[in-house]
């Protein structure tokens, strides 16, 4: 368990902390931790929930 922290504090430190951004972070470490949900699952759905993410946040630009 404290190396999961360590790497979640790590990751933390790492990373641009946006409202989404932590949500993230925080629910990934929740399901991986507690609910022993397998972390590639996590890490596709992460993946998945940033390029829908960037898609977005590229097709509002686009708009301006």
């Amino acid at each position: 368990l404290s190396l999961i922290i360590n790497a979640f504090l790590s990751v933390y430190k790492s990373f641009k902390k946006t409202p989404v951004n932590v949500f993230l972070i925080i629910l990934t470490f929740i399901c991986v931790a507690v609910f022993k949900i397998n972390a590639i699952i996590m890490l596709i759905f992460c993946a998945a929930a940033g390029i829908i993410r960037a898609a977005i946040t590229r097709k509002e630009s686009l708009k301006q």
